[in-house]
């Protein structure tokens, strides 16, 4: 279960050790410590929940783990547990199984023993406990699990960012991706076989990294196959782009889903809308997209109709931002997306051709109608320059998405784009 490959990520194992300290019963005040991990899948973070487990095995001696993906699997495990603990036997309800292993839970360290509807239960006293809920994408799916307790430390990993007031976890922590020198340390870690790694190879390890955008699991991926396939960085970075759905959907000892499965697992649950603005989110610079294009100037597209719609934009925005696939600033009012993924997205968008036309086009439409041109005088006003200024990177990127020919339906408005721009 534990990573062996497990690399670097120690701040945010010390966030959590920090956090927990307040739950355990040599506390001043113990008390019930939840965190939530939370980022887009193949972050890692179900890999530093159990590597927080392994490193505190002597801190806490009750360690539960529950896969919290869906609810016959959380009552299917704690059915399982109370088996275990002898609360039940095969014929015992998944209802009171449940609720037996929940007042088990809720009083570890207050007493040698209690009773439960007749049941006698034996209790470890004075013992600090730790509980897992891995993938709880579903937040809510942990209302019925939830212990009732006075003191102990629970870890979810969500790609929901939920916390505070009416959530279940108190705290959260995002988990983002390594940087260009961690992702390619990491790559390089997987190379141990090789007696030499050149420095062409440790600079392709900084480009493969840069293209995976600091994706642990898309870079544990590419390391497994390089490892696997014998082959070096610099040879990768030639396979790669003529490869990339194969690699993407190599299985890796040790995990359940390749980048490939994270991937669409994300895509299927998104409501039509979500998946439209993503499209549209998917040919501009996924660092810094003005949130006003779309609230202001999106109503010009034909293809984006929910844009029009107020409370249609907010809910296809907040399952975006559920998913951890794209991040809101509202200090710049901007969105930004991860870069590995928005390319898969868009390597998908350019298959379909009609489509790909209807969003570039839809794209292009709402940036031209942003840059506020009367005349080539009017230019030089300073909020023209402003609009030019911060439209100028997404104008750049359009035309580099432009590869294989500008799409006919956006012909007329992207050279009218460029003429505003030039002007």
């Amino acid at each position: 279960m534990r990573n062996n490959r497990f690399f670097g990520r120690e701040d945010f194992l010390s966030s959590l050790r920090t956090e927990f300290e307040k739950s355990l019963i040599t506390a001043d005040n113990p008390r019930l410590v939840s965190v939530i991990i939370h980022g887009l899948g193949g972050f890692g973070k179900s890999s530093i929940a159990v590597e927080f487990m392994y490193r505190h095995l002597q801190t806490f001696p009750v360690i539960l783990f529950f896969y919290a993906d869906r609810q016959d699997k959380l009552d299917i495990q704690f059915v399982q547990l109370a088996r275990l603990l002898g609360f039940a036997s095969d014929d015992t309800e998944i209802v009171k199984s449940r609720e037996m292993t929940l007042y088990w839970i809720a009083h570890l360290g207050n007493c040698p023993s209690l009773r439960f509807k007749e049941i006698e239960m034996l209790i470890m006293i004075d013992v600090n406990w730790l509980i897992i809920f891995d993938n709880a994408d579903d937040v809510s799916l942990l209302t019925q699990y939830w212990p009732s307790s006075a003191h102990g430390s629970i870890i979810i990993t969500s790609r929901n960012s939920f916390t505070g007031k009416g959530s279940f976890a108190g705290q959260g922590i995002k988990l983002v991706p390594f940087d260009e020198n961690e992702g390619a340390e990491f790559l390089l870690s997987f190379l141990d076989i090789f007696p030499d790694i050149s420095p062409a190879d440790k600079d392709a390890a900084k480009l493969i990294s840069k293209q995976f955008d600091g994706l642990a699991l898309g870079l544990c991926q590419a390391g497994h196959f390089m490892r696997n396939k014998a082959c070096l960085p610099t040879k990768f970075l030639d396979l790669y782009p003529q490869n990339c759905g194969e690699i993407q959907r190599l299985k890796i000892p040790g995990y359940t889903k390749s980048v490939a499965d994270v991937w669409e697992m994300s895509l299927s649950i998104l409501p039509q809308d979500s998946r439209d603005f993503l499209d549209l989110l998917a040919v501009l610079d996924p660092d810094s997209i003005p949130i006003k294009l779309f609230q202001q100037y999106g109503h010009n597209s034909p293809f984006s109709a929910f844009l029009q719609d107020t409370m249609r934009y907010m809910k296809a925005t907040e399952a975006l931002v559920d998913q951890s696939l794209i991040e809101i600033n509202l200090r710049d009012e901007t969105i930004s997306l991860h870069r590995f993924f928005q390319d898969s997205t868009f390597q998908q968008l350019k298959g379909k051709k009609e489509r790909f036309e209807e969003v570039f086009f839809g794209i292009t439409t709402m940036i031209n109608s942003a840059i506020p041109q009367d005349d080539y005088l009017s230019m030089k006003h300073h909020d023209i320059w402003d609009a030019v200024e911060t439209f100028l990177a997404h104008a750049e990127i359009l035309l580099g998405r432009c590869s294989e020919g500008i799409p006919p339906l956006a012909t007329n408005a992207l050279l009218d784009l460029f003429c505003k721009i030039a002007g």
